[in-house]
């Protein structure tokens, strides 16, 4: 076992963490070589990748260990123990200049989450922390979580805020995609949860950000589709007949 292992009753090699190959010769998980024993140029040492935060990475990409460069390249090929990073956001170094990705945040509209790392090609890290999209209806300022928008706003994919609801229209859940424009005889300013009924008096068509007042002479009309509503002056018949009924 390279006078670095133990010898079990199986005839294999039990190894230290930092140690690969099954005679206990390489560098194992996570570590890298820096230097080959003179005496014993088989013999690696080890040393350990990037720990930033407690882990390889900050567990934010994967280290070029030894196990990587044999993977991508030759069976010969030793790691360099930098970082290769899942976000482009993602960087740092540390004393000996190895990055370490323990530095930068997902920008607005991401948020970090874990994520398959297969693309990353390291035979043993499946997962780590990336920066993902942020879902229509929701919104991420730069380094936080997505969270939904109020009522009164939506968003789309990838919004790094939440937008107002254009006047004359509204939105009345959290989370909104997009918002609905007011019926006929309601209307809505800007960020609106709820389209608003026009007081008496007052009309407006589908989508109004404001009611308009009628004519002091005419009366309100709602037409049967409930789309358009329009003020119309009754004739002076139609008016002696109101004040007819209305005193019998």
């Amino acid at each position: 076992c390279s006078g670095i292992g133990m010898c079990q009753a199986s005839g294999r090699c039990s190894c230290g963490k930092d140690r690969g190959l099954e005679d206990c010769s390489g560098c194992g998980a996570s570590h890298y070589t820096v230097s080959k024993q003179p005496a014993l140029d088989i013999i690696h040492r080890c040393a350990p990748c990037p720990m930033p935060k407690n882990q390889v990475c900050a567990g934010r990409g994967v280290c070029v260990d030894d196990l990587y460069a044999k993977a991508v390249g030759d069976a010969w090929d030793v790691g360099n123990g930098s970082c290769i990073c899942a976000a482009t956001f993602f960087n740092g170094s540390d004393q000996w200049s190895r990055q370490t990705c323990a530095q930068g945040t997902c920008p607005g509209g991401f948020q970090e989450v874990l994520l398959p790392a297969e693309h990353l090609n390291h035979p043993r890290i499946k997962t780590c922390l990336a920066c993902e999209a942020c879902d229509a209806g929701t919104f991420a300022s730069p380094g936080g979580q997505c969270k939904s928008c109020h009522p009164g706003y939506f968003s789309s994919h990838g919004s790094h805020s939440c937008s107002p609801c254009p006047a004359g229209s509204s939105s009345r859940t959290l989370g909104a995609v997009e918002c609905s424009l007011c019926s006929a005889g309601t209307y809505a300013p800007s960020g609106s949860a709820v389209c608003h009924p026009c007081a008496e008096g007052t009309i407006s068509v589908k989508g109004s950000a404001k009611c308009e007042p009628c004519n002091s002479r005419s009366i309100f009309w709602v037409h049967a589709d409930n789309q358009n509503l329009t003020c119309i002056r009754p004739s002076e018949q139609y008016l002696i007949l109101l004040l007819f009924f209305a005193s019998s």
